[in-house]
């Protein structure tokens, strides 16, 4: 399962691995329709009003290499951005610091976590209790599916954007840049 936003096209075939085939497997398409984690995401979680918007960051993303939309930064977060007027290309967004604050304290297992300097999910879990579980990195999202309770945190923009201004040592966000004219 990843925290990406229904219905938003991603690059390449089946984006987090649901379908049986693994990630790849399928036309982006077919996941959007049957992915159970874009049909959860769809609806807001009990942690949070529907009208407050909000980042889900699925525990089971840490038992993925293409876990967390594959390390590229959401499309809730560039939505959010641009409806604020704040530049997303002059700030990070801050999974790996999001991942530690709000889903790692909230998870019922004892876990040891790893970053990655990769282009694909930069932060996993290597061990759960004590076993590695470095060998569930590369399967389906499917087979890695309840080994990390709960299922997932919700964790408001505001916090996440707080989040990256600290992360950036900023005070306030990068505004956007108004549009070139057209000549």
């Amino acid at each position: 399962m990843s925290y990406m936003v229904p219905g938003r096209p991603a690059v390449g075939g089946c984006p987090c691995g649901c379908c049986p085939g693994g990630p790849g497997c399928c036309s982006v398409e077919r996941c959007n329709l049957n992915c159970p984690a874009r049909q959860h995401a769809s609806s807001p979680s009990p942690q949070t009003t529907a009208t407050e918007p909000h980042l889900t960051l699925f525990s089971s993303c840490l038992l993925s290499k293409w876990g967390f939309n594959d390390g590229n930064d959401p499309d809730v977060w560039l939505d959010y951005c641009e409806t604020h007027g704040i530049d997303y290309n002059a700030l990070d967004f801050p999974l790996a610091a999001l991942v530690r604050k709000h889903l790692l304290p909230a998870l019922e297992q004892t876990v040891t976590v790893c970053d990655i300097e990769t282009s694909h999910n930069p932060i996993r879990v290597e061990a759960i209790d004590g076993k590695d579980i470095i060998d569930l990195w590369h399967q389906s999202m499917a087979a890695t599916d309840g080994l990390l309770t709960p299922d997932h945190v919700d964790v408001p923009m505001a916090d996440v954007l707080r989040l990256a201004l600290d992360e950036a040592c900023l005070a306030e966000p990068p505004p956007l840049s108004p549009p070139l004219p057209l000549a």
